[in-house]
């Protein structure tokens, strides 16, 4: 049985970033939350514990205005969440994934 992942982008979540956030672990950088998505999504087998963490929560909420977002992220990273809800949680606020595509994959 073939599975199939739909995938569907909202476009323009947050605000284009003047100070772009430097995924150190990757050397990528971002100026926004669909360039941060794509990246995280293409390069999800190279990420580890350390992309959770307040800088980036900080940049997602103060550079890129997505405040609920980063309300959501942040007791993640204090209470040492696992790395795939906090990437899934990035993914289906901007609408790469939706929770329906997520259980459909077996992946969530």
């Amino acid at each position: 049985m073939e599975m199939r992942m739909e995938m569907k982008a909202s476009l323009c979540v947050g605000e284009y970033c003047e100070t772009a956030y430097n995924i150190e672990e990757l050397e990528i950088r971002v100026c926004c939350m669909e360039e941060l998505c794509y990246c995280l999504k293409e390069n999800a087998f190279l990420l580890d514990m350390s992309i959770m963490n307040d800088k980036l929560v900080d940049w997602i909420g103060e550079e890129c205005r997505v405040r609920e977002l980063a309300k959501q992220l942040y007791p993640m990273v204090h209470k040492q969440g696992s790395l795939s809800a906090f990437v899934l949680t990035i993914l289906q606020y901007v609408g790469i994934y939706g929770k329906k595509s997520c259980r459909q994959s077996h992946r969530c």
